[in-house]
């Protein structure tokens, strides 16, 4: 179903879009050398960062993406992801901002070279079985922004989209309130839109893996000033995307597909009934109207934390929720293009819900359908 709160029809929200298959093409921008050893901004081998960046014809307007990928949860963990692999010369932009009007905007991909959702803080490097470590993403990110804004058109920016999957969907949720911070005073539209980072594996539980980490790391600096106060005993729980979003002042559209991920936090018979009945990567057994039935109270449970959120009713607030199960559904331009919620491409309702900002919008929400039954479980057509 299709909700509710901000109450567009489908067809206005559908958006005639021009062809999206222009030139894509970003380049790889390195950050100075000397520059990174001063400011102490080096990626976790302590190599020197780089982003990727593609000029777009509204200078103003802008499209970050924080790449997905691992995150470290303690020194050793951190220490087996070495050596990182060197950036290459080009890639291309993602859907999300090769769509409708995005596509116009200047992109940038923020690669997570740092593995800890940009948030390390540490001035020296961690000795670790003769490796060392250096805990540096959220300087590596403010250095970005700053070359930004001394060599593009960053400094004069008046409209900032920052979004991610997967890990880069997570790092939206925690970074949303410290990237608004550190905007030009130029900006007057900022949001973000994190895509199926809606998890952390283990849930809260989980998290204590990296409680020693976010302390040795300096992680705090970053997280959401309101998160940081509320949870004073336990900050490393703001790493969690449902505790940063609840405390998160930004404008955030959450957006996610019921994929691989949920198992991490539920039982084994949901994983189960998941990979019988709905999973595009997986089979174990015969579907039947038990299994949807259960696979169906795992989502009304999900929702129900959502709607239990206080920013679900905000204005400036919204997401869209969809029973696709492709994790990378953000990767792939055919994919993004379609998967739908009661009609509404997820691309036209990011993007309506972007361009109402600065209007005091109701929150805009677009909630998934009912699961059918054994036969066919299934409920959104666009998911196939």
């Amino acid at each position: 179903m299709a909700i509710a709160l901000v109450a567009p029809s489908a067809n206005g929200l559908q958006m005639h879009h021009t062809d999206s298959k222009r030139e894509s093409t970003m380049n790889l921008v390195m950050l100075d050398e000397n520059d990174c050893k001063s400011r102490g901004s080096h990626c976790l081998d302590g190599s020197t960062p780089g982003y990727y960046y593609k000029q777009g014809t509204e200078e103003d307007k802008w499209v970050f993406w924080f790449q997905g990928g691992g995150l470290c949860t303690d020194e050793a963990d951190c220490a087996d992801m070495l050596p990182l692999n060197d950036p290459q010369g080009t890639m291309d932009s993602l859907p999300l901002q090769n769509y409708g009007e995005f596509a116009n905007y200047n992109h940038v991909y923020v690669t997570s070279c740092d593995r800890g959702l940009w948030l390390g803080d540490r001035s020296e490097p961690v000795s670790y079985n003769g490796k060392m470590l250096y805990f540096q993403g959220k300087r590596v990110l403010d250095h970005i922004f700053d070359a930004l804004q001394t060599n593009a058109s960053f400094g004069s920016a008046t409209e900032v989209l920052m979004s991610g999957g997967s890990g880069g969907g997570q790092a939206s949720y925690v970074l949303a309130d410290y990237v608004k911070s550190i905007m030009p005073s130029s900006v007057h539209r900022f949001g973000a839109v994190p895509i199926n980072g809606w998890y952390v594996e283990g849930g809260l539980d989980g998290l204590g893996e990296i409680k020693d980490l976010f302390t040795t790391a300096n992680m705090r600096n970053a997280i959401s000033p309101a998160c940081d106060t509320a949870m004073a005993e336990e900050r490393y729980k703001c790493i969690d995307p449902a505790t940063s979003y609840r405390y998160s002042t930004a404008n955030i559209f959450a957006t996610q597909v019921f994929d691989y991920t949920f198992q991490w936090n539920s039982t084994t018979e949901v994983t189960s009934a998941y990979n019988s009945c709905l999973s595009d990567e997986y089979s174990a057994g015969q579907c039947d109207d038990d299994s949807v039935n259960l696979l169906q109270g795992y989502l009304d449970n999900f929702t129900q934390i959502l709607q239990a959120m206080p920013k679900y009713t905000e204005h400036g607030q919204g997401g869209f929720v969809s029973t696709c199960t492709v994790h990378v559904f953000y990767n792939e331009e055919d994919l993004f293009g379609k998967y739908s919620t009661d009609g509404v491409k997820v691309g036209d309702a990011i993007e309506q819900w972007w361009t109402s900002l600065g209007t005091n919008p109701p929150a805009a929400w677009y909630m998934p359908c009912t699961l059918g039954n054994a036969q066919h479980a299934q409920c959104e057509s666009t998911c196939g």
